[in-house]
């Protein structure tokens, strides 16, 4: 009996050893579902290298947006001596039967005399309840540009306060400025406030290196009822106008030109120097004209200047990017002066119209002459139209200014601040009746 119980204690001590051997060797195995690992040796260490992808990074992204957003149908370049040339035409007001015989005369004068190689629309072209539809905006504007379609020059426009006034719509009116062969305006970027938001290259001569850059923003119609009671409910918030409820540049759209801006930058390595074209001033105008004797200026204010009463920062932007070291609006007929304030050329160029109030003597466009050498040292001054053969010297297309019945320093001595011999009783918005 006892060898009976000895034989089972033996049995039973190898078999519970045999169970632990086994549930150790089960446990060491690889589990059959899971993916093997290997163990690191000296020659898996380093991990072989990666195939090339084409996957875009974020700055390649942006290059393709840039270089999207920097298309235009016809390529702008400076010529053979190095210069690119702008002429700024301004509040045409035109109407249903378009630019008379006289204005289209002023506008070849212009162009003979200057040679542009870019024609700029500023703002306020169409004012007429008539020009409501596409086929009698595109015969009005093809009387405008005839002449400049004519000589291959290409051309771009902003919008006015004025364009929208009768319920014919931006959006509408510029699929048929698109339509026309040598206009390079472009909607714009979406994202941004209202249309025609946009920036034209200009290259160095036989190179692809962009040289300078031409901006456009729309400026706007008329503050809303709502921004109006809100800002100034008095129709007064500085000493520039009393009248102050014309639009301003949104911040969606000085969001887009800096962001555009930094984009650029990156592209060509380094600031790329350029203008800025829209149709209302900026309160800046005023405190400029306002300390222009410490600045270089020249030309005359012979009415307020009106902007809007809400400043929403777009000369700071420009301040702060340093790319944009002209800018050129219209709006305020009868001004035409130019005041360096900040290392930005702030300039008006006064109507060339003949069916909106004007005077006589200072009739005309602003021209801006760039030098690939020295793209930011930008070259302006205005050229006038339908003057008599006795009138003092004009302007001689060198960027020297000797305006009409000015002084050595830029003001008119005939200047009647506010005044038009051309004008007759103010309208609802402050300004002579249009």
């Amino acid at each position: 009996m006892r060898s009976f119980q000895k034989s089972s204690i033996v049995f039973l001590a190898l078999l519970m050893l045999v169970l632990m051997i086994g549930c150790t060797y089960e446990d060491d195995q690889p589990d059959p579902f899971e993916a093997p690992t290997e163990t690191p040796t000296e020659e898996t260490t380093e991990a072989p290298p990666e195939e090339p992808t084409e996957a875009p990074t974020e700055a390649s992204e942006d290059n393709e947006l840039l270089e999207h957003t920097l298309e235009s149908k016809v390529r702008l370049s400076f010529d053979e001596n190095g210069e690119f040339r702008v002429l700024v035409l301004s509040d045409l007001h035109m109407t249903f039967e378009g630019p008379d015989e006289e204005m289209q005369g002023f506008i070849k004068e212009l162009i003979d005399r200057e040679d542009p190689d870019l024609v700029i629309l500023n703002g306020d072209n169409i004012t007429d309840e008539r020009l409501a539809d596409s086929d009698s905006l595109r015969a009005c504007l093809e009387k405008a540009v005839a002449y400049i379609e004519e000589q291959s020059i290409p051309w771009m426009h902003v919008y006015g306060n004025h364009d929208e006034d009768y319920g014919y719509f931006r959006g509408n009116q510029q699929e048929v400025y698109e339509s026309f062969d040598m206009c390079i305006s472009k909607r714009g970027d979406d994202n941004a406030h209202g249309v025609g938001n946009y920036v034209i290259p200009v290259y160095a001569h036989d190179s692809d290196d962009i040289a300078f850059t031409v901006w456009a923003l729309d400026s706007g119609n008329y503050l809303t009822y709502e921004d109006k009671m809100s800002l100034c409910p008095n129709e007064s918030t500085y000493g520039g106008y009393s009248k102050t409820t014309y639009d301003f540049i949104d911040g969606s759209q000085i969001e887009w030109y800096v962001n555009t801006s930094k984009q650029l930058e990156e592209y060509a390595g380094g600031k790329v120097c350029g203008m800025m074209a829209f149709h209302i001033p900026l309160q800046e105008f005023y405190t400029a004209w306002v300390n222009r004797e410490a600045f270089e200026y020249t030309g005359d204010k012979r009415e307020d200047i009106c902007a809007s009463a809400f400043n929403s920062g777009l000369f700071a932007a420009l301040h702060y990017r340093n790319d944009i070291k002209a800018v050129v609006c219209g709006h305020d007929h009868i001004n035409d002066f130019m005041v360096n304030y900040g290392g930005i050329k702030l300039c008006y160029s006064s109507t060339i119209s003949n069916t909106a109030y004007f005077d006589e003597n200072i009739r005309g466009g602003r021209v801006f002459v760039i030098d690939q050498d020295d793209p930011s040292n930008i070259d302006t001054y205005m050229s006038y139209v339908g003057l008599p053969d006795d009138t003092p010297e004009i302007p001689d297309g060198d960027g020297n200014e000797t305006d009409i019945g000015t002084d050595t320093e830029g003001g008119t001595e005939s200047s009647t601040e506010g005044g038009t011999e051309n004008a007759t009783d103010s309208s609802s918005d402050g300004k002579p009746e249009e």
